[in-house]
């Protein structure tokens, strides 16, 4: 064999060559789909930042009250249940998770994290069946992916009980409940206003 032809068994042909550099058409289809899912999120973020913004007015005189006070812990919530917490707050995929998720099997009981007003209570696009609690002070608490819900809205709630059951309803991967804790209408670290772990 000569050096040439050595050499030309080595060299790919043109058309032949598959480049690494390039992503895959499945990672391509991967990643479009985080992208979708997180623009489907920030989509769903607003849609619920405006039902609290609709609701905390019309249903309470000065919007929701005053600031609460800076530092864990200052609300007094409890977990909604205790379960096994398999996401949570904060970037993920690309985008950014506006809540905990606590995987527990389908049925089990939600509790709410403090007594406050159901101030929705239905079907939200992603969110599933999607319950807010407005606890005051401009806070409340969200409850989605719920396999059904049972309270209502304008109800009046004690911490405690129970408003719905664990499921995993919207855009869901399993039973779960995705919880949220917003303050004045921004979604803040859950542990940093519940004591102890779910």
């Amino acid at each position: 064999m000569t050096a040439r032809r050595l050499a030309g068994d080595r060299a790919p042909s043109p058309g032949r060559c598959r480049c690494r550099c390039h992503p895959s058409a499945t990672l391509q289809a991967r990643i479009a789909q985080f992208s979708a899912e997180s623009a489907d999120l920030a989509a769903q973020q607003s849609q619920v930042a405006a039902v609290i913004a609709q609701s905390t007015a019309s249903n309470l005189p000065d919007g929701g009250g005053a600031t609460p006070s800076a530092g864990a812990h200052s609300t007094g919530l409890t977990w909604p249940l205790q379960g096994t917490v398999t996401s949570e707050y904060g970037p993920r995929w690309g985008g950014f998770h506006p809540g905990i998720d606590i995987a527990d099997p389908t049925g089990t009981p939600i509790h709410a994290a403090s007594a406050g007003q159901i101030i929705y209570a239905g079907w939200e696009s992603g969110y599933g069946n999607f319950v807010l609690i407005d606890h005051g002070g401009g806070v409340v608490t969200g409850y989605a992916h719920q396999s059904r819900i049972a309270v209502t809205q304008g109800q009046g709630v004690g911490q405690g009980q129970v408003i719905g059951f664990v499921g995993s309803t919207g855009d869901s991967t399993g039973p779960h409940l995705h919880f949220e804790v917003r303050v004045n209408g921004s979604t803040e670290n859950p542990r940093d206003y519940v004591t102890g772990s779910p």
